[in-house]
């Protein structure tokens, strides 16, 4: 088939609202998952998504919010399916104003 059908404006931006939407319903099991573990355990927690460089927009939103701890998740193995995070912890390193706690892919 090749990508020629990406060539066509339209159809790349239906492309990316699919995607979009494919990616926010992973997102939305497991927020659900992790607010009801969070809760569960007497914990605060919120979520807020943000557009842009990763590791730039969690710093920008961790100095306004000023958490307590910041929560991220390991690189996803290559052997599973979905989204591979491309957001380097080195980055963070230095720019944080709170701890920052790096958990394994349950996977």
């Amino acid at each position: 088939m090749g990508d020629d059908w990406l060539n066509n404006a339209s159809t790349r931006a239906a492309y990316g609202r699919y995607v979009e939407g494919q990616l926010q319903r992973e997102i939305d099991v497991h927020v659900a998952r992790v607010r009801s573990a969070a809760a569960h355990a007497g914990l605060r927690y919120e979520t807020r998504t943000v557009i842009g460089d990763p590791a730039q927009c969690l710093i920008e939103q961790a100095q306004t919010a000023a958490p307590d701890l910041i929560v991220i998740g390991a690189k996803r193995p290559r052997a599973l399916k979905g989204l591979r995070s491309r957001m380097r912890h080195e980055a963070l390193t230095g720019h944080l104003p709170g701890p920052l706690l790096i958990v394994p892919h349950p996977g």
